[in-house]
């Protein structure tokens, strides 16, 4: 009887001795390098990109501010409360217009001592907003004007705050490139979905191998148990995911390490209480942050636990359908479904919440862009994976294959 050690050598021997699975690693490692290069260029151009928007903010401000100033002037017809409304949003605008133009230039020098200035004429723009603008229709045009809602800016004022009295280095280009930001970039977007993807294009190569062989029959009339055949194929494929994700993970941080030095580990990053606390209810609890470590230990999580289960629903796929092509059909429906509802459906989708895959997307899940709960996806995709390879367990081992798939 072989053993169960045997036959994990053996999976490994045919996994790592496959030139197509040499190939998806690399593909894996292409992705990677170019979401570290997009993101070292993206922090090139970012300062002077968002100085050159405060700058158009602030044209925008004077221009608003002199439309009210002649609206005031010269219609007569206005009530006393409008007149009001008029005045105090004419007050914003002007004060908008000139710490505007500080912010604009603070962006662009980048000096530590206006890094806390642009933070302070940020939060003085959004106490003078919520304090002096108390016209709640004048309040609402000044937001929708800027896009953003009340919430967001109590937000904003919050976290900058929070890093003017934290005594940590203020750094205003989130894309700066250094070893702890090369982590916390890696885990936004469409990144991880991919890298997914193509682990599942790699768990269906180590499943049907023997089948793509011709050798099948030969194999699987073996003196093994068939629940150490699936087993072994299945640690080899979440071992290599995890060495993978480990080795890529690092690779990172030494890219970044060289280019921009270390980072700030304690870095704050924005999120809320949803993370921690279970409600199907669209409703943004009290704003928090975590360290920079802390978001890419509990993104690492959520997306080695996105893979378990992903893999698992793989084998499970493959032993039902005993092809190659429906199961790797399957799984891009599935994945195809994953971009839909995390791109084009509201934030407040109550699917989110329940949807496995969508957790791939940390960066929503941590910063409660979407309706999720950090916990809840941990706990769905170990517990569905298992339920998935308990099944897979349980067809492959009634299969007969002297008598054909």
């Amino acid at each position: 009887m072989i053993t169960m050690n045997n036959a994990l050598k053996l999976e490994r021997y045919k996994f790592f001795h496959n030139r197509k699975n040499w190939l998806y690693m690399v593909i894996i490692l292409f992705i990677v390098l170019t979401t570290f290069i997009v993101n070292h260029i993206e922090s090139k151009e970012y300062l002077e990109t968002v100085s050159h928007q405060f700058m158009g903010r602030k044209i925008r401000a004077e221009s608003e501010w002199q439309s009210v100033l002649w609206t005031l002037e010269n219609n007569e017809d206005l009530t006393d409360e409008r007149k009001t409304g008029l005045k105090a949003a004419a007050d914003f605008y002007n004060y908008e217009r000139n710490k505007s133009l500080m912010i604009a230039v603070g962006y662009l020098s980048d000096l530590e001592k206006e890094r806390r200035g642009v933070l302070q004429a940020k939060n003085d723009i959004y106490y003078h907003l919520i304090n002096q603008t108390e016209d709640p229709e004048v309040q609402e045009e000044i937001l929708n004007k800027r896009m953003m809602t009340l919430d967001e800016v109590k937000q904003d004022i919050f976290f900058n705050d929070y890093l003017l009295e934290s005594g940590l280095d203020i750094e205003l280009n989130p894309y700066r490139t250094n070893g702890v930001n090369g982590l916390v970039l890696f885990f936004k977007g469409n990144t991880l979905l991919l890298i997914a993807f193509l682990l599942v294009l790699l768990t269906v190569d180590i499943y049907f191998s023997e089948m793509e062989e011709g050798s099948y029959k030969t194999f699987y009339t073996q003196p093994i148990k068939r629940s150490k055949i699936i087993l072994s194929k299945f640690m080899v494929i979440i071992g290599v995911a995890v060495g993978l994700f480990v080795i890529y993970s690092m690779l990172l941080y030494l890219l970044g390490l060289i280019l921009g030095g270390s980072g700030q580990w304690q870095y704050p990053i924005m999120s809320r209480e949803n993370i921690l606390k279970f409600s199907t209810e669209r409703i943004l609890l009290a704003p928090t942050v975590m360290t920079s470590m802390a978001y890419v230990l509990k993104s690492s999580a959520l997306f080695l636990s996105g893979i378990f289960f992903v893999i698992a629903m793989t084998f499970l796929v493959a032993v039902w359908t005993d092809s190659s092509h429906k199961t790797i059909a399957v799984m891009i429906l599935l994945f195809m479904m994953t971009f839909i509802v995390n791109s084009l459906i509201g934030m407040s989708f109550q699917g989110h919440m329940f949807f496995p895959m969508s957790y791939f997307y940390t960066e929503s899940v941590l910063q409660v862009k979407i309706l999720t709960n950090y916990y809840v996806g941990l706990l769905m995709n170990l517990s569905l994976g298992l339920l998935g390879l308990s099944l897979a367990f349980y067809k492959f081992k009634k299969k007969d294959f002297l008598g054909g798939l």
